[in-house]
């Protein structure tokens, strides 16, 4: 994931996905794990908080891994793992409520995971980044992706004490800064890397 909370995966960037050639077959750590493929101790799970309810579907996962590491814990990956996974059976890809939970759901953690100071700073130049892309979804004539994305800004701007109420439960279970939390993260906006300067795959994006 990037600081500004756009989530990728080794293999896969937005709607580009990468030929397995084994050239992600080693066991890394990484910021967060796929819902469909994650395993996490009881105890563990329960002490986080668990998934956050107002998720409700997409990148709970993540918000879940995110606070996991504030607590000193570590995501990894493990290839050798076999799982099989039906893609887009909860909601169809290209559909209105599914753009909707994807912006929605990393404006919450953008908002409520960072100290107030980062969420300030990345969270203002976010909302710029959402409104970019509100244009490009318009020049594309793709109303549903639009109007998701408004409607996940007005969802946030509607509902400041869920943020703050999400805020304070983050705050308990924190025990490592942001500036370690985020060594983690892609500190480039995959958006602009992937569409204004073309980068299509994992490697590109994080080699420097």
């Amino acid at each position: 994931m990037d600081i500004f909370c756009y989530p990728f995966a080794r293999g896969r960037l937005f709607l580009e996905q990468e030929i397995d050639k084994n050239q992600y077959s080693n066991a890394q750590q990484c910021f967060w794990a796929s819902g469909t493929a994650l395993i996490v101790r009881k105890k563990i799970f329960l002490e986080s908080g668990a998934f956050e309810e107002i998720f409700f579907s997409h990148m709970e996962e993540i918000d879940l891994c995110w606070r996991l590491q504030a607590m000193g814990h570590e995501i990894w990956v493990e290839p050798r793992s076999l799982v099989y996974h039906k893609n887009a059976v909860s909601l169809p890809m290209n559909s209105h409520k599914k753009y909707y939970l994807n912006h929605r759901n990393s404006l919450i953690m953008i908002f409520s995971n960072y100290s107030i100071l980062i969420t300030l700073y990345l969270g203002s130049l976010r909302l710029i980044l959402e409104l970019i892309a509100c244009m490009y979804t318009l020049l594309k004539f793709d109303f549903n992706h639009f109007t998701g994305i408004v409607k996940s800004i007005i969802w946030i701007l509607l509902h400041p004490l869920q943020i703050i109420k999400k805020r304070s439960r983050f705050k308990k279970i924190k025990r490592v800064s942001d500036k370690q939390i985020m060594r983690m993260l892609t500190k480039d906006s995959i958006v602009l890397q992937h569409y204004f300067f073309r980068k299509k795959t994992y490697l590109e994006i994080v080699s420097k």
